[in-house]
């Protein structure tokens, strides 16, 4: 099945698409991005690996989000090696990105925006691989003040609320982290394309599970929680919506056939 396009490319923001997005793979090369018809903006053809490497990362692609970091890092400039460390962290490649995030702390000691938020960002994600969501939570503390963006740039707009959603997740706080994936969700005006809508909007649905008494992963029944039958009920809602935001999706997208998985098991 083919992958769809809807223009343009946003870097910036971490995303390709809007969020009823079919999974997309654009080639690396500006030639081949403008066959697709995407809008290519000046110095996007450096980053296409990285962001990339970012998105297949957050959908279950690790294979191809590991070939994309090694790509990004092959190419010039501290964006890319940003964004590479966000993904391989997020793939559980704690080393490859605690390396990174060593060599870009020791090459730019006084970027505020690497230092206050991609670095506690990339090693909350650590945290998070080592089994330790408290502590994620403590590291993403000095990345609050960016976490709803600071304007135009390579901004991290929402992933240090996402991690964090992630975090109350682990711990089995389900009404934290459906706070967090809200907090997204409300401010959807804010980066109108980012891929972490969608994504947002499946974890609440886990998070609501969770309050229901569903613990992920396995997603099984725990105990029975007060209000449980309404939970359930909210969270199998959560997930449709979901659905519907990926309708036109690939079938093969790891994180949506999870999803399903999880869905089928709330009936």
């Amino acid at each position: 099945m083919p992958r769809s396009l809807s223009p343009p490319i946003s870097p910036k923001s971490l995303s390709w698409r809007c969020c009823n997005l079919p999974l997309v793979r654009p080639a690396s090369g500006t030639a081949d991005a403008r066959q697709a018809g995407l809008s290519v903006p000046p110095g996007l053809p450096r980053l296409i690996p990285a962001v990339g490497a970012v998105r297949d990362a957050a959908h279950g692609f690790s294979d191809i989000a590991r070939q994309e970091a090694s790509e990004a890092l092959r190419l010039p400039g501290k964006d890319s090696q940003e964004l590479a460390a966000l993904a391989l962290a997020q793939i559980g490649d704690s080393t490859a990105a605690q390396k990174l995030c060593g060599d870009l702390s020791r090459d730019f000691p006084n970027d505020t925006l690497l230092h206050a938020a991609y670095l506690p960002m990339v090693q909350a994600f650590n945290d998070l691989q080592k089994n330790n969501p408290a502590e994620a939570i403590n590291t993403l503390e000095p990345a609050r003040k960016y976490e709803m963006g600071i304007g135009p740039g390579n901004s991290p707009r929402f992933w240090p609320i996402y991690i964090r959603g992630q975090a109350f997740l682990r711990m089995h706080d389900g009404a934290k982290a459906a706070a967090e994936f809200q907090k997204i969700l409300d401010h959807r005006g804010a980066l109108a394309a980012s891929e972490l809508y969608p994504l947002a909007q499946l974890n609440l649905a886990r998070a609501y599970a969770l309050q229901a008494g569903y613990v992920a992963p396995g997603f099984s029944p725990a105990s029975s929680a007060p209000g449980a039958e309404d939970l359930k009920v909210k969270a199998r809602t959560a997930y449709q919506d979901f659905f519907a935001l990926w309708k036109d999706a690939d079938p093969d997208i790891p994180v949506l056939l999870q999803a399903k998985a999880e869905y089928a098991k709330l009936q």
